[in-house]
């Protein structure tokens, strides 16, 4: 069961039960929006379904979600929305899906998306911490998400200055990481 059409003027979306996808651009725009709750059995969101919702501040997937996609811009340009947590169950990220997000400050993301956080969080200038999921299996040694020669370019993050990195990481090239190596 999708979501195709939303006319509502309602703070808090709470999606019914037995809601698996939110199609393209169906809350784009919305400024009265605050908070979503998506329920468990929501699996896509598309592309810009909920760009531009200017006051959105909260975005909660519950423990067992099956979320495993986000569409292109998804959430771009949501400048309320503070922190995002990505479920370990997303699979696939469309086009820099938080893009514009100027008050973004805290991301958790699964391990595995790290070497396009430039892309997903593209704009996202107030990113203060960043947290790689527990769970995640990143090696930065050239056979995994981050090739040494290419390092991970995080220049444009300058108030990020809290990384939490999963024990399951193995290796990390120093030169990837040399803003928090004093």
């Amino acid at each position: 069961k999708y979501i195709l059409k939303y006319n509502g003027n309602s703070a808090e979306i709470n999606f019914p039960e037995g809601t698996t996808g939110i199609y393209k651009d169906v809350f784009a725009g919305n400024t009265d929006i605050t908070e979503i709750v998506f329920p468990k059995e929501v699996s896509y969101i598309g592309k810009a379904a909920f760009a531009d919702c200017s006051s959105l501040k909260k975005v909660t997937f519950p423990n067992g979600t099956k979320i495993s996609e986000f569409g292109t811009m998804a959430f771009a340009n949501c400048t309320a929305l503070k922190s995002i947590e990505i479920p370990e169950t997303l699979k696939i990220l469309g086009n820099a899906p938080f893009i514009g997000c100027t008050s973004l400050s805290s991301v958790t993301i699964p391990g595995r998306f790290l070497e396009d956080f430039p892309i997903i969080f593209k704009g996202c200038t107030a990113v203060s911490s960043l947290v790689l999921a527990s769970g995640s299996a990143v090696v930065f040694d050239g056979v995994g998400a981050v090739e040494p020669e290419i390092g991970l370019d995080l220049s444009g993050y300058p108030r990020l200055t809290t990384l939490e990195i999963s024990e399951r990481v193995t290796e990390i090239n120093p030169q990837t990481l040399s803003k928090f190596l004093y």
